[in-house]
């Protein structure tokens, strides 16, 4: 089937923002989500599952499977002029968000532990009473085996007993 230019050319395009897109995703797997990690394999792993994923997808929704050099050309064109152009920008972005909310994470850490050790100032005296009365069904069995052992070792030593006898 013969195309016009202009429908080209937006295939072209598409093919150029998926470029992008795919140009992007590797550079979020690698900031975002996988930090400062030394984890490349993972990281490549799971960039190329999504990769591949969205590129039958592009070809599906956007060329109809339909597969020219061009759209090729465009999809590596795209990936250089992010990588060429955008990318230093995007990755010191991208670090300074991680950065950025790793320590509002860790200050919200902090103040969930002081929080915390606050309650347990608070309930502390009345821990030691609530021990007590959910100990005592505890403290019964206790009891009641210490009663069976010992009604045990007294069978015992009846048994004993009768046999010297005889």
């Amino acid at each position: 089937m013969i195309y016009d230019a202009n429908y080209q050319l937006y295939i072209f395009l598409n093919s150029f923002y998926a470029g992008v897109l795919a140009a992007v995703t590797y550079d979020v797997f690698g900031i975002l989500i996988f930090g400062k990690s030394k984890r490349i394999s993972l990281k490549d792993a799971m960039f190329w599952i999504i990769c591949t994923i969205l590129m039958f997808y592009f070809f599906i929704v956007r060329t109809d499977l339909l597969f020219r050099g061009y759209i090729l050309i465009g999809i590596l064109l795209g990936w250089a002029v992010y990588v060429l152009l955008f990318s230093k920008l995007i990755r010191k972005i991208l670090t300074y968000v991680n950065d950025k909310s790793a320590k509002a994470i860790n200050k919200t850490a902090d103040v969930t532990k002081s929080a915390a050790k606050k309650v347990n100032k608070k309930i502390s005296p009345h821990t030691k009473k609530i021990k007590k009365y959910l100990s005592i069904p505890f403290f019964e069995i206790k009891i009641y085996n210490k009663f069976r052992k010992s009604t045990k070792k007294g069978d015992a030593n009846e048994k004993k007993k009768k046999k010297k006898k005889v």
